[in-house]
């Protein structure tokens, strides 16, 4: 079935104040593959089943566009439906941290939630019909896995938690306890290295008996082939890779020199940030936590 296409004018509002439909009557209604939307930034995008949107919040529909990016509600389109020549769109929310206090509080449930990192969101089973008129952009929202060393995540939006909103009481799901401590990640506070043997990530203020790396004179990418998967609050480094950790990174470097080959622009292929804190940045290497693990980390 060929694509649907939304249309309308600049000056259309973003937001479909009118009532909408139930899920119920929309998801009875025939599915489409695909809806394009007219993105007046980017041009025409196709929206598919799988992707992650921006939709405009009730109020910002006279805002001048784009609007920031925290602004805009994200949703997971499930299915793109249609009525005649109207379309309709059925998605999960992704919250963010005062998004889902707010909705726990309006539903009077209870759940802790662990410190967040910036452009972390949780992702939900709340659905909504969502009207196309108010759909900005396509977007990203990778699922990070906070338990590997090689994830790789969007500059903007990840998630790892899910809550279940629907029974009777809410859930959060994916809440893993790291190191001997057992505690959460939190990127913006906690700072992380990865022992391979013990598969496991741990927090450095757990760690003990640093000793110095070889030093400053060996060759940057030999410094990067043998330096510490490490991650979090590494300073001055806003990119996802510090979040997600540097694993990949030292990974790739690790492949081109056993390959013999490095591309010619490798250092931009890694990031002006990442080679800068490697530049800037003396490693101490610890003794692993875990008992009887003779790796340092």
């Amino acid at each position: 079935m060929s694509p649907q296409k939304r249309t309308r004018s600049k000056l259309a509002s973003r937001v479909d104040n009118t009532k909408l439909p139930t899920i119920d009557k929309v998801s009875a209604l025939p599915e489409v593959e695909k809806l394009v939307i007219e993105d007046e930034t980017q041009g025409d995008e196709e929206i598919s089943p799988g992707d992650a949107i921006y939709v405009v919040p009730p109020g910002f529909e006279n805002e001048p566009r784009p609007l920031p990016p925290h602004v805009y509600w994200k949703m997971n389109v499930e299915s793109i439906h249609q009525e005649g020549a109207k379309r309709w769109v059925i998605g999960t929310w992704y919250y963010n941290r005062s998004q889902l206090e707010a909705q726990l509080k309006e539903q009077k449930s209870k759940i802790t939630l662990p410190p967040m990192g910036l452009g972390e969101l949780i992702s939900s089973d709340h659905q909504d019909v969502v009207d196309p008129q108010s759909i900005e952009c396509l977007t990203a929202v990778d699922y990070f896995n906070d338990e590997s060393p090689h994830s790789d995540i969007a500059d903007a939006w990840y998630y790892r938690l899910s809550v279940e909103l629907k029974g009777l009481a809410a859930n959060l799901t994916g809440l893993n306890g790291h190191c001997i401590c057992v505690q959460w990640y939190s990127p913006e506070l906690d700072v992380q290295r990865f022992c391979y043997d013990c598969d496991k990530w741990f927090h450095i203020k757990c760690l003990t008996d640093p000793q110095p790396s070889e030093g400053e004179t060996v060759p940057l990418q030999e410094k990067i082939a043998n330096m510490p998967v490490v991650r979090g609050a590494l300073g001055k480094v806003n990119d996802e890779w510090r979040v997600a950790g540097s694993g990949r990174k030292i990974q790739r470097v690790k492949i081109w020199k056993e390959a013999g080959v490095f591309p010619e622009d490798w250092a931009k292929e890694l990031g002006d940030s990442f080679i800068t804190y490697v530049k800037r940045t003396t490693f101490s290497f610890y003794a692993c936590a875990t008992k009887d693990c003779t790796r340092r980390i």
